[in-house]
């Protein structure tokens, strides 16, 4: 692979999916000439580095963190580690960060082993939420004519995944193997409801922004690929971020949709099992910094390992 004169810092990113599937890309690459580009998961990129016939390509990770719109075009951008791989490193790379990443970032506290499968929640908590609890008061006087039982502002939150008959080893393998972003915002968007789900749930709908959609990809690749089955309503293509507000919302009932204008910082994911027992939060504060600090680690030793093989040659 040819070196360049200088790392690319930040590449413009339309997809929070690798090119191949639903899972989220961890490396970049970029053709020798410049006219290119391709983004693929560990196991993707794997196959299409060890394939024939492909052109000299060069190599940046990915730390998937999403930053702000940029350019005319208005494409998001996605930010990299900002260190240029040579080819033959980059699987031995991909491979220890793929394993190592985030468990030495989710060490700590164990997650308390029940020896039964049992139900698995992952969410954004929002408990007694400020900005929420304004949001349902309005609502409830836009809709003082319409019978529907609120939500307890303590309960909060918003679904990420939700998924049936889950290990002990399952969830320890998917809270290890998810790329944890940084801090982000959610942004509130209209009232709506599910009038069809059991419940009958009224709803804050929460934008779909590239950083939200990001991770809830990154959990379902981590679910899939711990064998856990994810059903139709938290896949990829059928997510739709929200916030309870309120249910038994009455048969019959058409719900104008508002619109809300409303930022919510984002700073912990918790897991919890079916009795809603949270089993693991994870914060998402210093993530860069941990990420950073991890990735060089690993570039010194192979680079160590490399200097190490000159001098026996």
């Amino acid at each position: 692979m040819p070196k360049s004169k200088g790392a690319l810092t930040r590449v413009q990113q339309t997809r929070s999916k690798c090119m191949q599937c639903d899972s989220a890309p961890i490396v970049d690459l970029q053709w020798a000439d410049g006219n290119a580009r391709a983004w693929f998961c560990y196991s993707h990129v794997e196959k299409f580095l060890q394939g024939e016939g492909h052109e000299p390509v060069r190599a940046y990770l990915s730390d998937g963190v999403v930053g702000e719109k940029s350019g005319e075009d208005g494409e998001l951008v996605w930010e990299n580690s900002g260190q240029e791989l040579p080819e033959e490193d980059l699987l031995s790379l991909l491979h220890e960060l793929s394993l190592k990443k985030n468990r030495a970032f989710n060490a700590g506290d164990k997650i308390e082993e029940t020896g039964e499968v049992s139900n698995l929640f992952i969410y954004l908590p929002l408990k007694d939420n400020e900005v929420v609890k304004n949001v349902q008061a309005l609502v409830n006087n836009l809709l003082a004519d319409t019978f529907y039982i609120p939500v307890a502002s303590d309960e909060f939150h918003l679904t990420l995944l939700w998924v049936e008959n889950v290990s002990d080893s399952q969830i320890k393998e998917m809270v290890e193997n998810i790329i944890y972003p940084s801090e982000f915002s959610i942004e509130l968007d209209f009232l709506g409801t599910f009038i069809e789900a059991e419940g009958r749930p009224l709803v804050l709908r929460v934008q779909p922004s590239e950083a939200l959609l990001s991770l809830q990809a990154m959990i379902v690749s981590a679910a899939t690929q711990a064998g856990v089955v994810v059903n139709k309503f938290s896949s990829i293509s059928n997510y739709s971020p929200h916030i309870t507000i309120g249910n038994e919302v009455e048969e019959g009932m058409d719900i104008p949709e508002f619109t809300f204008h409303g930022t919510i910082p984002i700073s912990k994911i918790n897991f919890a099992r079916e009795d809603f027992e949270d089993v693991k939060s994870i914060s998402l504060k210093d993530v860069p910094l941990k990420l950073l600090k991890r990735m060089m680690h690993s570039l010194n030793q192979i680079i160590s390992r490399g200097e190490g093989k000159d001098n026996a040659a």
